[in-house]
């Protein structure tokens, strides 16, 4: 079982904008969560735990791999508990070179306009939430990440990895000594080797659930995926996602052509009503002659251990990619 906790550090904004029907924890406002990496979250994780509803986007909180912690294991935390862990980061001289503008290359405001695909009056925190009978609030900083990493630490028994975003990554410690940034990383690949993008590409601002990500998960080819993406890590750790993105790509280019090769070669020439190369085939798929969808050529290779984690990309990037 691969558990992620999203906690109060985890989304990177709030759109006020598109509000959601209030939680129990609103206090006020009630502003859709924005997750980073979300295709990563759904395609990697069996379950993801929020620690509140409200950091939950509306679209995800009816899945039934989502949990909440404060429902699933409710307690009540000394105030001066909690205290004392949100001011450790102080205490403990913890810094960040990090501000909010650094979130996207062209800043928050910008960049969250382009992640979403729209200006949806999105903020980097939440109004007053009341979790655990203690008042929170959602916010991509240390004092919540030091939230986050207390709550994990009272609930070892999940066995499950902090999301980090790319404010809180540089400074957090993820699972099995991993650090933030490599377990980020992994976020990132996913999404762009599965989706040419985020999942916001596909689904709007009301995001990120898309029904299609349910084939994905059910398709017994993504343990081949996961174990894949686990074998890529060390290789995170040095160089950036965008370059092994560009191995990748290259690899899943070729995968196709071998797959359509090796249908178009079982197809009579009789059959074939369009007189074009086979690679020029590529170029008519979906809708080509011999085959309605590239996905019936892939099929055929995917009973090959070596090949199982290209033919789960390659379908992923067919059921994920816009119409």
């Amino acid at each position: 079982m691969r558990t992620a906790f999203i906690g109060f550090s985890s989304p990177i904004g709030y759109s006020y904008k598109l509000e959601t029907p209030k939680t129990r924890n609103d206090q006020a406002s009630s502003p859709n969560p924005v997750l980073y990496g979300a295709t990563g979250l759904v395609v990697l994780y069996d379950e993801l735990w929020f620690a509140c509803e409200s950091l939950c986007p509306a679209s995800m909180r009816s899945l039934p791999y989502v949990k909440f912690l404060d429902v699933a294991r409710p307690f009540k935390p000394a105030f001066s508990e909690l205290e004392h862990v949100r001011n450790l980061p102080s205490k403990l001289g913890l810094r960040t070179k990090l501000g909010l503008s650094d979130m996207f290359p062209e800043g928050f405001s910008e960049g969250m306009t382009h992640y979403l695909g729209g200006q949806f009056a999105t903020d980097n925190h939440t109004h007053s939430l009341s979790v655990f009978g203690e008042e929170f609030s959602g916010n991509p900083g240390l004092r919540q990440l030091a939230v986050d990493l207390w709550l994990l630490s009272r609930n070892k028994d999940l066995n499950a990895d902090l999301v980090f975003n790319p404010l809180t990554a540089p400074v957090g410690l993820g699972s099995a000594g991993q650090s933030g940034l490599t377990q980020l990383r992994s976020l990132e690949l996913t999404d762009g080797v599965l989706t040419f993008g985020s999942l916001y590409d596909l689904t709007g601002p009301t995001g990120p659930y898309h029904p299609s990500l349910e084939e994905l998960r059910g398709d017994p080819l993504i343990k081949d995926f996961r174990d894949w993406m686990d074998g890529q890590r060390n290789r995170l750790d040095n160089q950036e996602v965008a370059t092994v993105q560009a191995d990748v790509d290259a690899t899943i280019r070729e995968f196709k052509k071998k797959s359509l090769r090796s249908a178009v070669e079982r197809v009579s020439v009789r059959d074939v009503l369009v007189k074009i190369t086979r690679d020029a085939l590529l170029d008519h798929l979906p809708g080509g002659s011999i085959l309605s969808n590239l996905s019936d050529a892939i099929l055929e290779n995917r009973r090959v251990a070596g090949e199982r984690w290209k033919a789960f990309i390659a379908l992923g990037r067919d059921v994920l990619t816009p119409s």
